[in-house]
């Protein structure tokens, strides 16, 4: 996944992070792209590590300014 095409087309079975808070998909597609210093994409082991069973799908984590 690139995740410059994060915010244009967001996965629906991902997990979101915001700032270290878990939010939901609809705050993620609401969220002012100017705003938006970076964005990691978590994968397999490396989301579960982070975020466990709920990021068994992978995690967005996203930084604003």
């Amino acid at each position: 996944m690139n995740p410059a095409s994060v915010l244009a087309d967001p996965p629906t079975n991902a997990h979101y992070v915001l700032n270290g808070e878990p939010v939901s998909l609809k705050k993620i597609r609401n969220l002012d792209r100017t705003s938006v210093k970076s964005i990691d994409v978590l994968k397999g082991d490396q989301a579960k590590k982070y975020y466990g069973a709920k990021a068994k799908e992978g995690a967005i984590v996203v930084t604003t300014n």
